[in-house]
């Protein structure tokens, strides 16, 4: 798990990472404080990258992939950071990382056996009291109910253009060894043929529409393109490889373009309760749970009035249980959304308009600190803790590191200073 931050005015934008990585095993989660996230783009030129959620591209770790696309970028630079964004996605596409058709097929095996196995089969057996031998039916039929709800949602998103032009026949053709071994693994429930074509259907949904089941990569790039006189940030994810195509999409919600009517931003990323809390004034858990309660108290608050009409009234005590109270909740929460913006968003915004670099650094550290600190205060698993890597990029300066956390000693390292620009 990470946290990280870009914020972002006409003077630089500062980004800030903590150092923790979680990595899962069947034995347990055990937590590491010593991951670098954020890195620098380009040698020569204002251009920064930071990665959050998974590590790793196909067992390939991401700090490895941007140091090779680093050093054959070499002094090369582009008009818009836009176009730093599309040759690093062409480096990954044209490379492929050392890996084979193999590899790919087993990564996109895991995610199936996940999605399939782990996540519907687990919620179908628990909603079925588990599986036993005279329920196995009764698991597949609500396996398949499970899918053809997923199915369903997977309509409603947009579709990654990565695969645009990908049939689902390509993929039956492509996938066969991997719904094989499947079915092989859900030999003892006896899935039919009906079986076999939803979960098809539904895992070539999931990869053709932009959604966060699939584990990926955050990627995002953030600084100036030659043409550029304010800081810009955009998000990629980037998941699987099928049939040679790699599957990324652009996250619209994660894009900021500094601009006259657009003066400042604050971006966080990956676990981001914390630094909404003091964005926004309130903890986004809370003011679910404050909605939830305001409908349980309406409903009660309706409930003990229709009871007093009751005896007298019959027909208008069932009129008020039956009211439709969803748009005063929604108006609840409008008139909250409201009250945030007004109150705590947009003064703070301002504020952060006005910042010179130094303040933006403290700002970005303070967040990822504060992240790290609620971690440590709670019972919960420290997925934020470790050093905080800053750096702050600007027009005139270029990349500079604030805080960098080393594995090894500088002082003994003269030799690698020397040589970074060779």
């Amino acid at each position: 798990m990470t946290a990280i931050v870009g914020i972002l005015n006409k003077h630089a934008v500062a980004i800030a990472a903590d150092s923790a990585i979680t990595m899962s095993d069947p034995l347990g989660r055990k937590v590491l404080n010593r991951a670098n996230k954020i890195f620098m783009l380009s040698k020569y030129h204002p251009v920064g990258i930071m990665i959050y959620n998974s590590a790793a591209f196909v067992g390939v770790p991401w700090d490895v992939i941007i140091k090779l696309y680093r050093k054959q970028l070499g002094d090369k630079s582009f008009p818009k950071l836009f176009d730093y964004q599309k040759d690093f996605v062409d480096y990954v596409i044209g490379k492929s990382f050392f890996t084979d058709a193999n590899t790919h097929l087993t990564y996109l095996g895991s995610f199936v056996s996940d999605v399939i196995i782990n996540q519907i089969g687990g919620e179908a057996g628990r909603l079925c009291g588990g599986i036993r031998d005279d329920n196995k039916l009764e698991v597949i039929e609500k396996m398949k109910y499970l899918m053809d709800d997923f199915i369903s949602k997977c309509t409603e998103l947009e579709q990654c253009e990565s695969l645009k032009g990908y049939t689902i026949e390509d993929f039956k053709k492509y996938s066969e060894s991997v719904f094989n071994n499947l079915l092989d693994r859900l030999e003892q429930l006896s899935p039919d043929a009906s079986f076999r074509e939803k979960t098809e259907k539904l895992v070539f949904d999931l990869l053709n529409t932009k959604n966060t089941v699939i584990p990926f990569t955050g990627i995002v790039f953030t600084g100036y393109g030659d043409e550029e006189i304010y800081p810009s940030l955009m998000t990629i994810n980037v998941s699987l490889v099928v049939e040679g195509r790699l599957r990324y999409y652009e996250d619209e919600s994660k894009i900021v373009n500094i601009a006259d009517d657009n003066n400042s931003a604050v971006m966080p990323f990956a676990q981001t309760d914390v630094m909404n809390t003091v964005l926004t004034g309130v903890d986004p858990h809370l003011e679910d749970i404050f909605a939830t309660n305001l409908k349980k108290t309406i409903l009660k608050y309706g409930e003990i009035i229709a009871n007093l009409l009751e005896p007298t009234n019959k027909v208008m005590a069932d009129s008020i249980r039956d009211l439709d109270i969803s748009p005063l909740i929604s108006e609840f929460t409008n008139s909250n959304q409201e009250i945030k913006k007004k109150e705590y968003i947009i003064p703070l915004v301002r504020a952060i308009a006005s910042l010179e670099k130094e303040d933006l650094i403290d700002v970005a550290e303070s967040l990822i600190s504060l992240t790290s600190l609620k971690r440590r205060m709670t019972f919960a698993e420290e997925s934020v803790g470790g050093p905080v890597d800053v750096a702050v990029i600007s027009k005139g300066d270029g990349f500079i590191w604030i805080k960098r956390k080393h594995y090894f000693d500088p002082s003994l390292n003269n030799h690698f200073f020397t040589n970074y620009f060779k």
